[in-house]
Formats: structure tokens, C-alpha cells, sequence
């Protein structure tokens, strides 16, 4: 029922700490799938890199092959909980020189 309003909710969620909101969960009968729903909606890591890559889990597989990590603005709005795509918002990726690099930039690259 609640997952008719997620765009609304995220937005609301995002000022709330995930105790905050496992808190609200339990006030009422309503509200007990709130959590779940947030989870869906916010901590959904793929529904976050859609808006960088076409395909989510291929750059996911990269990374792991690669070691890269995502950095700066994406990694610290997902961990927080905070709205992900804004603008100017920064993508970084840190990959050690080498193979690696060559294959996260032509990866990149390709995907435009």
C-alpha cells in the first residue's frame, strides 16, 4: 500500500536516520512496512546507479573484477540516505593504476 507514495516518501525519509524511521515503523499498524518499503526504495543500489550506467550490474561486476571504488558525493548521499541525483552532484571512481584503469576508463567510455 505504502509503495504507491515512494517518491513522496523518499523525499521525506531522506531527513529521517534509518532508526528514526525503523522508530516510525513501529507506531502503528499502518506504518509497520515502512521500513521494508524504504529499504526498497532508498537502499536499492542499482535504482541508484541507473542513473549513472545503463547497466547497473555489469558496472557492479566491474568493480568487483577491478577493486574500484566509488567515492565522494554518490557514496556519501547512498550511505546517508540522501536524495542521490542532483545537480552537479560528483561521481568518482578510485581503481589502482594499471589493467584496472585501463579496463574501468574503457568501460566508462563506452558507456558513455
Amino acid at each position: 500500500m505504502l509503495s504507491r507514495y515512494i517518491p513522496v516518501q523518499s523525499s521525506l525519509l531522506a531527513h529521517l536516520d534509518i532508526k528514526d524511521t525503523i522508530s516510525l515503523s513501529q507506531t502503528t499498524k499502518r506504518l509497520s512496512g515502512l521500513y521494508d518499503t524504504t529499504i526498497r526504495a532508498q537502499g536499492n543500489i542499482n535504482r541508484a546507479l541507473e542513473h549513472y550506467f545503463t547497466s547497473p550490474i555489469e558496472f557492479r561486476n566491474l568493480q568487483a573484477r577491478t577493486d574500484a571504488l566509488v567515492a565522494c558525493d554518490f557514496a556519501y548521499s547512498f550511505f546517508a540516505w540522501r536524495n542521490l541525483v542532483h545537480a552537479g552532484a560528483e561521481f568518482s571512481i578510485f581503481v589502482e593504476n594499471g589493467t584496472s584503469a585501463d579496463e574501468v576508463t574503457k568501460y566508462v567510455l563506452r558507456d558513455g
